[in-house]
């Protein structure tokens, strides 16, 4: 699931990019979801260890800006965990 999300938002902002159909200024902001995330899987679920978890989404949140970095899209990606192994990433492309 993902992966399909992260495909549709490299392709929005491609299209967007290409074609200039995008205001200025404008700010997309998507929200990737993962029920079963693979770094938090390993992890206890019980709620004193959610603190400890943002330290592992942190270096994801990474991985994600550099790539879209590298396809020359500036973004902003947080990310939040309510419940282990579940998480959301948010990604805010900010629009030159």
């Amino acid at each position: 699931m993902a992966d399909e999300a992260l495909f549709l938002l490299l392709h929005n902002e491609m299209v967007s990019g290409v074609y200039k159909s995008a205001e200025q200024g404008e700010m997309g902001i998507y929200v990737l979801q993962d029920n079963k995330f693979r770094l938090l899987t390993q992890m206890s679920a019980g709620k004193q260890y959610l603190e400890h978890a943002s330290k592992y989404l942190a270096f994801t949140c990474g991985l994600i800006r550099g790539g879209l970095s590298n396809l020359g899209i500036k973004s902003i990606v947080t990310a939040e965990v309510s419940s282990m192994p579940a998480c959301k990433f948010q990604v805010m492309i900010q629009k030159l």
